[in-house]
């Protein structure tokens, strides 16, 4: 057998740490998910329906995952949960309605590349909401011209990629094979959803009282810089005792998130270490996080007295203060 001498390195799949279950401060997240890249088949249906979840791979399997957080909110809090604070479980909430939310891209030509053509994020390609149609290129659209309407899984199939676009792949055999583009006709999420937690959090079932942990946004519609959030906050009538109100964002590496996202697992954690008792406060406990950004992505360095400024109105922020934020 041949030896090897030296220091020899090689690449392996990150695995995510067990969640640790807590039995007290339950998070229940309402936001937007990508259903349509849900591995589980009744996914698409789950709209508007709590879903109990305890792992990463789980709340994928029910809701898919996107990286795209601005669009797909959950996936935002998917991540910060089980893979940096480790917690479960929590109950998902998704709002988006492919059924709805949706709007058509029409007639479009689409070359074809090595066999296949990437139609980019937020396909619907279940549901047979899906048509390939192909003209001459050189031909009018609106001159009533004929169309081939070819087959799926005979002249076609439909996959999505690591990165949630969807890939047309030309099947050997099939009408498509040799054409150069095709004309195509499909269904787009389209996801502009809202929602606000207001007395909701107040009393749930006449017996149990809860906390909504809500962000300002930080951008310039919002509050970009410090001074504007108490502004905001008052203007839009965030001054409930059961509201968590956060600002700015904060980012960890590439990825940003909201700072609710964070401070929900942080407390989760500290419950935890807690023997699940919700007793103590997530203030001066580090978050999973290096900088303070605003929706731009702009740094925001706060000091001592802003922050406190901050906190005098009601408005939780991080601080980076003694070793950490």
């Amino acid at each position: 057998m041949a030896f090897r001498h030296g220091v020899y390195t090689e690449e392996a799949p990150t695995s995510l740490i067990s969640p640790v279950q807590g039995e007290s401060g339950l998070p229940v997240i309402i936001g937007t998910a990508p259903i349509h890249l849900a591995a589980d088949d009744e996914a698409i249906k789950n709209v508007n329906k709590p879903q109990l979840v305890y792992s990463y791979d789980e709340a994928v399997k029910f809701f898919g995952f996107s990286r795209d957080w601005e669009k797909y909110t959950l996936c935002e809090f998917i991540y910060s949960q089980f893979v940096l604070y480790g917690m479960s479980p929590c109950v998902l909430i998704n709002v988006l309605d492919p059924s709805k939310h949706n709007e058509t891209v029409s007639g479009r030509q689409y070359a074809i590349a090595d066999g296949e053509v990437n139609l980019g994020a937020d396909v619907i390609i279940s549901g047979g909401q899906f048509e390939a149609a192909s003209l001459d290129i050189d031909e009018d659209i609106d001159s009533g011209a004929t169309k081939t309407i070819y087959r799926r899984d005979v002249d076609y199939s439909l996959v999505y990629d690591d990165e949630g676009n969807a890939i047309l792949n030309v099947l050997s055999g099939g009408a498509l094979s040799g054409k150069l583009q095709v004309y195509l006709t499909f269904t787009k999420i389209k996801p502009k959803v809202a929602a606000v937690m207001r007395a909701k959090a107040e009393n749930i079932n006449g017996i149990f009282m809860s906390n909504a942990v809500v962000d300002i946004p930080c951008d310039a519609e919002g509050a970009d810089i410090y001074t504007e959030a108490p502004e905001w906050k008052n203007r839009n009538n965030y001054m409930s005792e059961h509201q968590i109100v956060c600002w700015p964002r904060v980012k960890l590496g590439d990825n940003v998130f909201h700072l609710s996202t964070q401070l929900t697992g942080l407390m989760n954690s500290i419950d935890n270490g807690n023997e699940d008792v919700p007793s103590e406060s997530p203030s001066n406990k580090k978050l999973q996080m290096n900088a303070c950004v605003n929706a731009s992505g702009k740094e925001i360095d706060l000091g001592l007295e802003q922050a406190n400024y901050l906190n005098d109105q009601g408005i939780v922020t991080a601080l980076n203060w003694i070793g950490g934020w």
